[in-house]
């Protein structure tokens, strides 16, 4: 079995989602009440455990057309783990809680940078599943 890169950074991206959803500041969940923010901590660790998954799909599938549509399907997890807390679901509206003024902008970085990096894989991968298909 061949070294697989996108594998090996697809899983670590995950585990960074995972950690950061439960190393960031978030609003805990209060009795019967759910803060939108505790909300958004709840789909980025789901969205880290796709990830994660993903990783990992690329060792199972070594063919670079498959690991260049799982980078796109990552690519599609990390954007939205920049817009679930800033977008979609949101944090506290309050600009002085921590969820607000930390977590939702570093896991807007965080995503961005991972959309970023997956998109530059699938576009490598993608163009050598070409190169290697013409040539056959």
């Amino acid at each position: 079995m061949k070294f697989q890169l996108s594998g090996v950074l697809f899983s670590v991206l995950g585990v960074v989602v995972i950690a950061l959803s439960f190393l960031l500041p978030f609003c805990p969940k209060l009795d019967d009440m759910e803060m939108t923010c505790h909300l958004s901590q709840f789909a980025e660790k789901i969205l880290g455990i796709v990830i994660l998954g993903l990783g990992i799909a690329s060792f199972v599938f070594p063919q670079k057309i498959v690991r260049g549509f799982i980078a796109l399907e990552v690519f599609v997890a990390s954007v939205l783990v920049a817009l679930f807390p800033t977008a979609i679901l949101g944090t506290c509206p309050h600009v002085h809680m921590h969820c607000h003024a930390i977590a939702a902008p570093v896991l807007l970085l965080v995503g961005v940078l991972f959309a970023l990096i997956s998109i530059g894989v699938a576009v490598v991968l993608l163009r050598r599943a070409r190169n290697e298909s013409r040539h056959v």
